[in-house]
């Protein structure tokens, strides 16, 4: 067979095949987890899709060949859990009569190309000038043939293609500017690793960025020293080891993201499940906690979280019924109601705070019955109730007492996390939206009528276990998304264009004036500029835009029944209306239940909506508050603000 000799044409015509196999991957997967009514179906699309995979495959047999003599480190692995063995029999015998070598491994296949002295010698894929060399011996120096790797080798560079395996950051150590990691020793080849060459970006909160170099001697651990580690937000780390023989060529990269180190957290409003945990507050507002106990369980006072362990000190937290707070040291704590499984049954306490080992995270988002966070390495971890599929985890269950990692989001970074009353969003470094959990969470899950045609979207009664990707298609654009947001029963996201979509329910008119009670596909909310960042409250949303010259502009939709969206209270308000009456800079903007606040550039907060006791009282025009704080967050009735 003639073959092109732009060896990159031939090379596209194997990752075409390879990615007609990730879409069967992916059909076999949804044909799991699809309700009763769609499995069948599924299941034999993804069968199609295979059957067309095996007839490419054999039929891609020669590129593959002239791929992989061309670059031994190319192979290609396929999992056969579930393929009949029949036919991976006959795939291994297609492709030996092509001089293509498999690996049969525990549920995969890898084909490869041989080692030299087992090809047929007439092999002529390629001209004897292409053959590859070895990289350490130029072909000026040697009289030898260039041998091919071993069957053993080629395994390792197929499992393992990057010169380091895993690093892991395990400690955050803030008093000492130093971040701890444990990196697993690279193959060898015979000779031991020396030292490990790290080029370090380094991004911090005023957006300053500082690129240093460093030389890891010691590597279980490895100590990295990170001057203004407090004001860290994001470091890249590409690490290349070297040995006897130099430094190698190939490195890789891992990222990490901080989270935003406030000085104080404080907290008030409702404490009836302990949200606000007496052991973190001083004796004065310990006492005068006790005291509402008895009465109204109620903080009517700004009680500040102040752990008596130094190495407990928050720099954020949550508040639901469930609290979360993240350390400066990046660890997790959690106090207020408690759900843990006796004897079957879930019971629910209040509890004093308590740490989460091994987790150390950037940001955490509680649901109404269950918590999530988001790791320094861009990992979720789940726990609570799962009885929706709310964890994400891939299944349904009672409750799921300590944080388990969502493995459906384990090749995405995560950098946003979003809870709503049973579901999640969340959005990765790419702009890739994903959603699971009670079936409002799913956008555009197709309706099939009795012959399989189908009529419409919806997710009544659907619940989906397992993140699921928000698609360009289903949103109707094509760009990437740049932020997500989630209210008690609706979701939402804006676009790098500043498009507004929501979805969900449309009780109060959360959707605007859209005719149904619930869309399951993503609306396009109509404004009179580009969107950059949506809050859903309870039963309201706030939007910031900004107009021509660059000046913010709020609006605000939903229930105004207290005012909350800035318009006389009554009614709901169908459409964006303009909230007027707000400083000229916002820096950060929430919404809560009947109410919104906004921080502004002096860190004053301002509220509109239904009134808090000890913060303020209801009005339907921003008010100033006397707090002062760069963040505030509020869950039914439980405030949490962060300051510096």
């Amino acid at each position: 067979m003639e073959f092109d000799k732009d060896y990159n044409v031939v090379v596209k015509k194997f990752e075409a095949l390879d990615n007609l196999y990730v879409a069967w991957v992916n059909k076999v997967i949804a044909a799991r987890v699809a309700p009763a009514e769609l499995r069948e179906r599924l299941a034999k699309e993804a069968a199609e899709t295979f059957e067309e995979f095996c007839r490419e495959f054999e039929m891609s047999l020669p590129e593959m060949a002239f791929t992989m003599y061309r670059d031994f480190s190319q192979t290609m692995e396929i999992d056969i859990r579930g393929v009949p063995k029949e036919t991976v029999v006959r795939m291994i015998e297609r492709a030996k009569e092509h001089k293509i070598g498999s690996i049969l491994d525990a549920g995969s296949l890898t084909f490869c190309a041989l080692p030299r002295q087992e090809a047929d010698p007439d092999l002529k894929l390629l001209d004897e000038a292409d053959q590859p060399q070895s990289p350490d011996l130029q072909p000026e120096q040697s009289e030898q043939p260039v041998a091919r790797p071993t069957r053993n080798l080629l395994k390792d560079f197929r499992f393992r293609p990057d010169p380091i395996e895993a690093v892991s950051l395990v400690e955050v150590l803030p008093e000492e500017d130093t971040l701890v990691f444990e990196i697993e020793q690279p193959e060898s080849f015979g000779s031991p690793i020396t030292a490990i060459h790290a080029d370090i970006e380094q991004t911090f909160t005023d957006r300053s960025v500082v690129n240093q170099q460093a030389v890891l001697t010691s590597f279980s651990p490895a100590r990295l020293r990170v001057e203004r580690l407090p004001q860290l937000r994001q470091l890249v780390m590409t690490l290349r080891p070297q040995n006897a023989s130099g430094l190698q060529i190939k490195s890789r990269a891992w990222k990490y993201l901080f989270p935003v180190q406030h000085a104080r957290v404080s907290m008030l409003g409702r404490n009836d499940f302990c949200q606000v945990d007496s052991e973190l507050v001083s004796e004065e507002r310990r006492l005068a906690i006790e005291a509402s106990a008895a009465q109204d369980y109620y903080c009517s006072g700004w009680a500040e979280l102040r752990p008596s362990q130094p190495s407990l000190q928050l720099v954020k937290a949550v508040s639901r019924d469930t609290s979360l707070g993240v350390t400066r040291g990046c660890r997790l704590l959690q106090w207020g109601l408690h759900r843990r499984l006796e004897a079957g049954q879930v019971l629910e306490e209040p509890t004093h705070h308590f740490a989460h080992p091994r987790l150390l995270v950037q940001q955490v988002g509680l649901g109404d019955t269950f918590a999530a966070a988001v790791t320094v390495e861009g990992r979720v971890f789940a726990w609570g109730d799962n009885r929706a599929g709310q964890l994400g985890l891939g299944y349904f269950c009672q409750l799921v007492e300590k944080p388990t990692l969502v493995s459906g989001l384990a090749e995405s970074f995560v950098v946003d996390l979003r809870c709503g009353s049973g579901h999640s969003i969340c959005l990765d470094d790419g702009g890739v939206a994903y959603s699971w959990g009670q079936n409002q969470a799913v956008a555009g899950k197709p309706v099939l009528n009795r012959f399989g045609e189908q009529i419409g979207f919806s997710n009544s009664g659907v619940h989906q276990p397992q993140p699921f990707p928000i698609s360009r298609k289903t949103l109707g654009s094509e760009e990437r998304v740049c932020q997500v947001a989630s209210g008690e029963f609706n979701l939402g996201l804006v676009t790098s264009k500043g498009e507004l979509f929501l979805w969900g329910d449309n009780a109060e008119d959360l959707l605007g004036d859209f005719p149904a009670v619930h869309s399951a596909v993503p609306i396009k909310i109509g404004l009179p500029f580009p969107a950059k960042k949506v809050h859903i409250g309870f039963d309201h949303s706030v939007v910031e835009t900004a107009d021509a010259d660059g000046h913010q502009r709020f609006f605000a939709w939903g229930s105004n029944l207290e005012g909350q969206c800035g318009q006389k209270p009554g009614d709901p308000v169908k459409a964006p209306a303009e909230l007027k009456g707000l400083p000229g800079s916002v820096g950060h903007f929430w919404c809560g239940m009947n109410r919104s606040f906004f921080v502004d550039g002096q860190q004053r907060v301002w509220a509109v909506g239904q009134g808090l006791l000890g913060l303020f009282e209801s009005s339907a025009q921003p008010v100033c508050t006397a707090a002062l704080a760069c963040e505030v967050f509020e869950f039914n009735g439980t405030v949490t603000a962060t300051a510096n």
